[in-house]
């Protein structure tokens, strides 16, 4: 959100007199919060930030009376704020988040299921292939995809301000599975050469829950397997051992394989969000 002013981006809007108050009241990097006080469009909307009353461009969806919080991410020439989310137990808004992302990845997964099977035995970039030309060919299908992945993208957003990671929504690498979900963990002071942590999610009717814990450091890469049945896990560990990775140059390696906790099946968003592990 930018105060008027300003070139593209988030912007929000007010007179002279509200940016200087605006000003002479905050600090660069200090979190704020502010009230959303009326619609003007799908986008626009009047806030109310410590009795200063700005028009902002929001970029994701709020109700009228809803409790946002900013961090300044510039005060001069322009105002910038950056709008972030503030996880806890106790997060109704974290609720929802979580509620809109399970219910838009439950009503494309119910039209999915009656052509997942064309995906079955492909290798990855095959199954990307296949799965773009299932949306193309379906408009409900790339509709309520295209919702999901909204909803993860939201929720990634909102992450930024609790850790350095983002979420992924990515049905064809479980075709089979329900409740596909990937996070992408990157560790940014590990330079030049950071590890990169990918976590594949999914429920599976043999294995259970499914987590499989990808581990990148260049050159070399691994996984830890975690199911909920480690018991039935070998056709996976198989494919998992022998697939072809084609940004890797050197094997992918199992660094173990064991049954998943009980405190883990609640999901890794319920981990990132409530704080539950």
């Amino acid at each position: 959100m930018r105060i008027r002013n300003s070139g593209a981006g988030f912007r929000g809007f007010g007179g002279k007199s509200r940016s200087d108050s605006f000003k002479q009241k905050h600090k660069l990097g200090g979190k704020i919060k502010g009230k959303l006080l009326k619609r003007v469009s799908d986008d626009m909307a009047w806030v109310s930030i410590d009795g200063d009353k700005l028009l902002a461009q929001l970029h994701s969806a709020h109700k009228e009376g809803a409790s946002l919080t900013f961090i300044i991410k510039q005060l001069t020439p322009d105002i910038i704020l950056k709008e972030v989310f503030e996880f806890s137990s106790g997060s109704a808004n974290a609720l929802d988040l979580a509620n809109n992302f399970n219910t838009a990845r439950t009503l494309f997964e119910n039209r999915f299921r009656s052509v997942q099977q064309t995906l079955k035995g492909n290798n990855t970039t095959s199954k990307v292939k296949k799965f773009l030309e299932l949306l193309a060919n379906n408009p409900a299908l790339y509709a309520s995809f295209k919702d999901a992945t909204i909803c993860a993208q939201t929720i990634s957003t909102h992450l930024e301000t609790t850790t350095t990671g983002h979420i992924l929504y990515q049905p064809w690498l479980a075709p089979e599975g329900r409740r596909q979900t990937t996070f992408i963990r990157n560790f940014p002071q590990q330079k030049p050469n950071p590890l990169i942590e990918t976590i594949v999610e999914f429920e599976h009717s043999s294995w259970g829950m499914v987590r499989v814990e990808f581990l990148y450091k260049r050159p070399k890469a691994g996984f830890k397997l975690k199911l909920q049945h480690p018991a039935q896990s070998d056709s996976l560990l198989h494919y998992l051992t022998t697939r072809s990775y084609p940004d890797l140059t050197t094997k992918m390696e199992c660094l173990g394989v064991k049954k998943l906790p009980q405190n883990k099946h609640g999901g890794i968003l319920t981990e990132l969000m409530f704080g539950k592990s």
